[in-house]
């Protein structure tokens, strides 16, 4: 069974990334027959709206659509996401191979940052999925050591996305959003720091890349792109979890300075 590629997708603000008109969605929904033709057996999603200590994959077999965010004009919006016995145990079994702790919650939905970006690559939820927390240590040594547990996965036909951003100051979001300013003038901190993380995932494939995206904090711009580190840990897992493969950019947008940029490992 061939390699699936691996993504990081940076879903945004939901009021927009759901909008049909949305650049960011028009995008994911354009990339959705190229991810069909993948065949992937399950999707292994990593949000950077879960994190838990220890870790925890979700366990339901139909997968509550949570509205964790304000927008509440796309509250009735419901995405209807399936899990399975089968995927929760492979990817639990994967994670605790790593000799880690880790819980299935049945009771879990998948958070927005699940659900926006798979709305648009997998609308018709054929394909069932896993949400993975990020660890609550917020420690980029162990999004690492998770990246390279899920990587394995990847050839049995499961597809790993991360979903966050390659930048999330959200006092800058909404300074801008609340003053009307144009959604997609870009501050140039936001431009600067997303194109030193393109840079960094279309080098030379290997441990070396995943480990410079890992010091993203010590950046000189990463203090102002990303106050707290949660947004950016699904690229360091991902990218862990895609140490041989080429990385591409598949796309770049951005929200108020919100980075909506997508990447494909593979």
């Amino acid at each position: 069974m061939p390699r699936v590629p691996a993504l990081f997708v940076g879903h945004g603000a939901a009021v927009f990334t759901t909008a049909p008109t949305d650049p960011t969605r028009r995008f994911l929904a354009s990339l959705a027959p190229e991810v069909d033709s993948w065949k992937p057996r399950g999707i292994v999603v990593v949000s950077a709206h879960f994190a838990q200590a220890p870790l925890r994959v979700t366990g339901a077999q139909a997968l509550e659509t949570v509205h964790d965010h304000p927008a509440r004009e796309v509250y009735d919006f419901r995405y209807p996401a399936r899990g399975t016995a089968e995927l929760t145990n492979r990817v639990a079994t994967a994670i605790r191979a790593m000799r880690w702790q880790v819980e299935v919650d049945e009771q879990r939905g998948l958070d927005h940052g699940a659900w926006v970006p798979l709305a648009a690559l997998q609308p018709d939820a054929k394909v069932p999925v896993v949400a993975v927390s990020l660890h609550a240590s917020e420690s980029v040594e162990q999004h690492l050591a998770l990246g390279r547990a899920l990587a394995p996965l990847r050839d049995e036909g499961l597809l790993v996305i991360g979903s966050g951003g390659t930048t999330h100051d959200q006092q800058l979001f909404r300074q801008r959003f609340f003053t009307d300013a144009a959604v997609d003038e870009v501050p140039e901190v936001s431009r600067a720091f997303d194109a030193w993380v393109g840079e960094q995932v279309t080098s030379a494939p290997g441990p070396a890349r995943a480990e410079a995206l890992a010091r993203f904090a010590s950046h000189p711009l990463g203090p102002k792109a990303h106050p707290t580190p949660e947004h950016f840990l699904p690229m360091v897992v991902v990218a862990a979890a895609s140490e041989p493969d080429a990385g591409v950019r598949r796309f770049t947008g951005f929200q108020h300075g919100l980075s909506t940029s997508v990447f494909q490992f593979g």
